[in-house]
Formats: C-alpha cells, structure tokens, sequence
C-alpha cells in the first residue's frame, strides 16, 4: 500500500488568474481513486502570515513545525490526517 500526501490546494504562484481549487483524492489499496477538485470563490480562501494555517471551502492546512493537519472534504470522499514530525 503506498500514500502520497500533497497539499492539493490550487493555483500555483503566478497564476493569479485563475480561480483557487482544492483536490481531494484517496487511493485505495486496489488502486482506485476517489474525490476531485472542486473550484471556490476567493473570498473562501484564507491563509496566515504568520504560520501555517490554509482554509479553502471545508479544506484546510495547519500546523507548527512539529505536527500538521490537513483536513477535506470532496463530493463524499474525505481525509483527516495528522502529520508527525
């Protein structure tokens, strides 16, 4: 079984122009996918200055250096994970 965590929040740096967008997908062990992206407003983004803590629509990133959560949800596929240093 392998799991690849990414962010999966959307556009890139420089891509100012487009909408921002969030991707949730979960690999099974017999290595189908589920979830999507889904596209928001910008006024459902958010994101600190001062630490890391993301929130796009139901999704979300934060953390301190030690632990993170990343936390999504998409058309009925969702994650919830803590990340351990």
């Amino acid at each position: 079984m392998h799991t690849r965590v990414n962010d999966g929040f959307l556009p890139a740096p420089g891509e100012s122009d487009r909408k921002p967008a969030a991707t949730v997908v979960v690999t099974t062990p017999d290595g189908k996918s589920h979830g999507n992206t889904k596209t928001y407003a910008w006024s459902d983004f958010s994101a600190s200055k001062d630490r890391c803590d993301v929130r796009l629509g139901p999704c979300t990133f934060s953390g301190d250096l030690k632990t993170y959560r990343m936390k999504g949800e998409s058309d009925g596929t969702a994650v919830d994970l803590t990340l351990l240093r």
